[in-house]
């Protein structure tokens, strides 16, 4: 849990950049790390998927190390 920075020069070309392939599905969510927000059920349901997919989540704050510990444990950091 937390950014990269990516810069892609031609997105069109299928190349992968920072491990995302341009055929991958990207979900992304910026804000506050929070209860309220629940990040969990969103990093739950994407361990669920059975696709290439990515989950970026921008943010600090309190959820910040349980959100990081749930990734590890599902296998999807």
């Amino acid at each position: 849990v937390g950014w990269t920075l990516l810069r892609v020069e031609d997105p069109c070309d299928g190349s992968r950049v920072g491990g995302i392939g341009a055929e991958d599905l990207v979900i992304g969510a910026v804000g506050r790390l929070a209860p309220v927000k629940n990040h969990a059920l969103l990093l739950r349901a994407v361990a669920t998927l059975h696709t290439n997919a990515h989950v970026v989540i921008v943010g600090d704050g309190p959820e910040r190390e349980s959100l990081q510990a749930l990734a590890d444990g599902l296998a999807i950091a």
